[in-house]
């Protein structure tokens, strides 16, 4: 009998499912104790790819509980981790994001070996086990850092991707970036500096977040926008935000001493991001009043070598004048993987009505 030719037998082999491996120890990712959270925390701010938005303490400041899941490298510290929260939505047990999070996904130290090859190798795996380690649920929603520019690990394991855009103005540029930004800004920006002083405005950098919050809720109020338990939180959120240094906040008084714009600014080791803002009701429609807040949280952010992220927005009005500024457009990406069939049926009803039936936007 003739044995089965060797190409005859590795197609057949190639064509079989393949079996999921056992995690050994060295890719078993586990929980970690709570006691022990403040070492993942110490572990994301050092990690060239973390930031605060990863950190438990983040999201306790919002009133939500997390849960870490780490890899441990040779020498047992942590080499990569993922921090997420689990609640409800469209009816089903889901990973939440708390509010304000610009980014979720999982922290891993560099790859220890040159090359691009072993690089994105190593991203990919880091990903995959991350993504294998998450618990059960009917519903896994998370909000890509711009430095996880892959997402092919999560579209092998049934995520869907959404793509949004936001604009950033690189540390690079900090000498020149007015150049790029539109005639009208650039002229809003010289009214601006020359109202400030005549009219005796004062910046005022990180004040209370009883003088910040009323600005703030008017204004997500006015665009329709939702953030769960702003004003029971806001506080000790902000708190948070000081005692670890990783943002600033600015609020314009008039020569009276009377808010008139408020603005946050969070950072990390490559960039600074536009979070949350607000503007007095009466003054919306002023948009030298907001530049000049922009103006200063692009001054800090370049002033501590920092790209300037304007944090996007899906709004054609907040676009158009974030646009202005000359910023480059990136990407944010979001990878969605719903298992439940009822909410799979929910989330694009839902999408269905607030999206695919706007009528067509014309914004300029």
């Amino acid at each position: 009998m003739n044995p089965t030719p060797k190409t005859e037998t590795s197609a057949t082999e190639a064509a079989r499912p393949t079996e999921k491996k056992s995690p050994t120890a060295r890719t078993a990712f586990e929980i970690l104790p709570e006691s022990q959270h403040g070492r993942w925390d110490e572990f994301v701010l050092n990690c060239p790819r973390g930031s605060a938005f990863q950190t438990t303490w983040w999201y306790r400041a919002w009133g939500v509980s997390p849960v870490v899941q780490v890899l441990r490298g040779d020498d047992g510290g942590i080499s990569a981790g993922i921090c997420y929260a689990v609640g409800r939505r469209f009816g089903t047990r889901a990973t939440v994001r708390p509010p304000c999070t610009a980014g979720n996904g999982p922290v891993f130290n560099p790859c220890q070996e040159e090359g691009r090859y072993k690089e994105n190798t190593h991203a990919k795996q880091m990903a995959l086990l991350a993504i294998h380690s998450l618990p059960k649920l009917g519903f896994y929603d998370l909000r890509l850092r711009p430095v996880d520019t892959d997402v092919m690990p999560y579209l092998w394991n049934g995520f869907d991707t959404q793509v949004g855009y936001t604009y950033v103005i690189p540390a690079s540029q900090k000498d020149d970036w007015m150049e790029g930004a539109s005639k009208t800004t650039r002229k809003e920006l010289r009214r601006a500096s020359r109202e400030v002083a005549e009219q005796g405005y004062q910046i005022e950098e990180n004040p209370a977040a009883a003088d910040m919050l009323p600005l703030i809720q008017d204004t997500i109020n006015a665009k329709e926008f939702r953030i769960d338990r702003l004003a029971e939180r806001f506080a000790d959120w902000w708190r948070a935000i000081r005692e670890h240094q990783v943002g600033c906040g600015y609020l314009l008084r008039d020569k009276s001493g009377t808010p008139m714009a408020a603005d946050i600014l969070i950072w990390d080791r490559h960039t600074a991001y536009s979070i949350l803002g607000g503007i007095r009701a009466d003054l919306r429609k002023d948009s030298r009043v907001g530049t000049i807040l922009l103006e200063r949280m692009i001054r800090e952010a370049h002033g501590r070598g920092l790209d300037f992220d304007f944090e996007g927005s899906s709004l054609p009005g907040v676009e158009r004048f974030m646009r202005s500024f000359g910023g480059e457009l990136r990407p944010m990406i979001r990878v969605v993987k719903i298992r439940s069939p009822i909410t799979y049926a929910l989330w694009h009803t839902h999408r269905f009505f607030k999206q695919h039936r706007r009528p067509w936007v014309w914004v300029e």
